[in-house]
């Protein structure tokens, strides 16, 4: 039996128990798993993490990988340097910057959301490959030509490049000598997302979610019963006592899963939702 049948049983069980007596078809259980799934991620923070994608390219907008359920904090940079951008919409830099699709490229500052697409604002510059034989001024920026491992370096002072590509470094300000060129690493070519990452596991339904112990399954399953009982209003006028006392359970283990994730990572930070989701351009 998979985790999924097991979580489902356990959501009959509480409804039973909470007076719900009425025939829910499995469609509902299960869709409302999914949505207590996300609901317990969301109010724990016990799945947050860091997703990167990269700017070194130019590219105005890009895919978000397929685990992000969604974005909390973007900062550009990293290690101890990274900086944070601003959360904005398509349709707010389109009117506050006029034709800001066209405007001079540099470091990101502000980014937008348009359903699995992240966008930059202003564009990213785009790097050039490394050369090798090649002169290079003071502030040149260049990223790997054999690998391109996701940085880009700026040369500490003008000179000539070696016969062969250096060994770029990829430690946080990290320097190589190319012939008689010192490249730097750069701090703002990657944006690091602080997102919810979508367990896949429990999505199939076919073994342990990795997002958290098993223990904590009951947990889903109760949110997802009281759902189907009625939302997240268990503690107003009218509602039966057991619901009541399931909704406080509830918050007790969500609050303890809270805990835990806090000793996961101390770089867990308070949630941001970009603005002006009304007014993106299609």
């Amino acid at each position: 039996m998979s985790d999924r049948d097991t979580i489902a049983q356990a959501v009959r069980v509480h409804l039973n128990q909470i007076g719900k007596t009425e025939y829910i078809t499995d469609e509902v259980v299960v869709n409302r798993i999914n949505a207590a799934q996300k609901r317990v991620n969301d109010d724990s923070g016990y799945y947050r993490a860091d997703a990167t994608v990269s700017t070194r390219l130019g590219t105005q907008e890009v895919t978000l990988p397929t685990s992000v359920l969604e974005v909390h904090e973007a900062r550009i940079g990293t290690g101890s340097a990274r900086v944070r951008l601003y959360p904005t919409s398509r349709g707010k830099l389109f009117e506050d910057n006029g034709n800001w699709e066209g405007q001079t490229a540099g470091t990101p500052t502000h980014y937008y959301l348009d359903g699995p697409v992240m966008g930059f604002y202003p564009q990213p510059v785009a790097r050039d490959t490394h050369a090798t034989s090649t002169a290079y001024a003071t502030s040149a920026i260049v990223r790997p030509y054999t690998t391109d491992n996701g940085f880009t370096y700026i040369a500490l002072n003008s000179g000539t490049s070696d016969t062969t590509e250096p060994v770029w470094p990829t430690t946080l300000s990290g320097t190589v000598t190319d012939n008689d060129i010192v490249w730097q690493q750069l701090a703002h070519t990657r944006v690091y997302i602080r997102c919810l990452k979508d367990p896949d596991d429990l999505a199939n339904g076919t073994s342990q979610p990795t997002w958290c112990p098993r223990r904590h399954h009951e947990t889903i399953a109760k949110a997802a019963a009281i759902d189907i009982a009625g939302g997240f209003d268990a503690e107003g006028g009218g509602n039966e006592t057991r619901l009541q006392k399931l909704y406080q359970e509830y918050l007790r283990e969500v609050a303890d899963m809270r805990r835990l994730a806090a000793h996961r990572s101390t770089e867990y930070t308070p949630r941001v939702k970009p603005s002006g989701y009304s007014t993106y351009r299609r």
